[in-house]
C-alpha cells in the first residue's frame, strides 16, 4: 500500500519535513476553474518542497465543468 497526501492552499503546513515523513507521493492542486488566473496560491511552494524533500508528485486541476466545452476550457487553463 502507498501513502500520499493531497496539497493545496487549504493546507496549513508549517513543517514540510515532518508532514512529508513516511509519504510515498504527493498530489498537488495546480488550480481550479476555467482561467489560468485561478492557480492555487501555494502551487509553486508545494512543488518546490516536493522537489526539495524528494517526494514524487503529480498535479491536478479541480474541475467545476458542467459540459464538454467547460471541461476543455479548464484543461486549457491547466495546461497554460
Amino acid at each position: 500500500m502507498k501513502f500520499g497526501i493531497d496539497l493545496s492552499h487549504h493546507n496549513k503546513i508549517y513543517d514540510y519535513e515532518k508532514a512529508f515523513a513516511n509519504k510515498d507521493f504527493l498530489i498537488i492542486r495546480a488550480g481550479f476553474g476555467k482561467t489560468k488566473t485561478q492557480i492555487d496560491k501555494n502551487l509553486k511552494m508545494n512543488v518546490e518542497n516536493a522537489i526539495k524533500y524528494k517526494i514524487p508528485f503529480g498535479i491536478y486541476w479541480y474541475s467545476y465543468a458542467k459540459n464538454v466545452n467547460e471541461a476543455i476550457q479548464e484543461a486549457n487553463a491547466c495546461i497554460s
